[in-house]
């Protein structure tokens, strides 16, 4: 993930993305000073250097007639809160992952897991601790996704404010929620994830911005519909989840079964054809069972 965000950051700050250039951008050339018998008093009913035409538009100022100009951009409300109902469900479908996992990687035992789903949110959502995950997990994992809470934000029109107080609330919603079915809420990540993710996700926002205008309504270039892509994975599945156009990005996902590696079944057939000492208490496990996976495809 280090690597992952580092590469990001190389990519985006390369030059990867060419600015935009507004019908004013065109170079006229440097304005020469008045001579001779105008240089003080230039001629009544001519143009003065510098000081244009009130008939004329100015750069940079917008047409008065252009409604658009003054209309400020507000908040999507019901835009964020569909995003935060498909988050929550992706939070779910990550615990539900998680589960997938051995337990030297989520450090859930029989204690977290045993018993219904039920009773173990119950016992763990009133018991916030100071956990002790990996630091890559704590912080550069949850800054990470924090990042991704603040642009999907920052993308439905909600100033900087408003997205860091919504990566805090999408970061409670997941230790409160899915999490806290198998651990406790964990305080530095409450803390470190809204921080650290609106930090980068400020950077993320604006490596956005740059690829959007460079691309002027166009389709992005590869490179740069991946770098969309790492700047905003929920988003973008969330896209791919939802009917209409994408920004460049077809999306899908499913839950697959996967058959039992060919290892596995070997080791288990050997297992049961070999004779035993039916005095040494061993007795042959039950067949492999079928795995489930999350398959995750993204075209660009």
């Amino acid at each position: 993930m280090a690597f992952l965000l580092a590469s990001l950051m190389a990519l985006a700050s390369s030059g990867m993305t060419a600015e935009a250039h507004g019908p004013w951008s065109k170079d006229v050339g440097p304005i020469k000073p008045a001579t001779g018998d105008f240089a003080q008093a230039p001629e009544e009913g001519r143009q003065t250097a510098g000081a244009p035409d009130e008939g004329r538009q100015t750069a940079g100022a917008p047409d008065e007639g252009d409604a658009s100009a003054h209309v400020a951009e507000t908040p999507d409300w019901d835009g964020l809160t569909s995003d935060s109902a498909h988050l929550l469900g992706q939070q779910f479908a990550f615990v539900g992952f998680l589960h997938l996992l051995p337990e030297s990687v989520t450090g859930w035992g029989e204690e977290e897991t045993g018993g219904s789903a039920t009773s173990r949110w119950r016992r763990n959502v009133g018991r916030v601790v100071w956990d002790e995950d990996h630091w890559f997990i704590n912080y550069v994992g949850h800054p990470y996704f924090g990042a991704a809470y603040y642009v999907m934000a920052r993308e439905r029109q909600f100033d900087q404010t408003a997205a860091f107080w919504y990566s805090a609330l999408a970061s409670a919603m997941f230790e409160f929620g899915p999490e806290a079915i198998n651990e406790e809420p964990s305080i530095q990540d409450l803390i470190v994830t809204p921080v650290a993710g609106a930090l980068l996700g400020r950077y993320f926002h604006e490596v956005r911005t740059r690829i959007r205008t460079a691309a002027a309504g166009t389709r992005p270039r590869g490179r740069d519909r991946l770098v969309m892509f790492l700047t905003n994975p929920i988003g973008a599945l969330i896209e791919g989840m939802t009917p209409g156009p994408t920004r460049g990005l077809q999306t899908s996902w499913g839950i697959v079964p996967s058959p039992p590696s060919a290892s596995r079944q070997m080791r288990w057939r050997a297992d049961t054809a070999s004779p035993r000492d039916p005095l040494d208490g061993h007795t042959p496990g039950p067949p492999p069972t079928r795995m489930i996976g999350i398959r995750i495809r993204v075209d660009w």
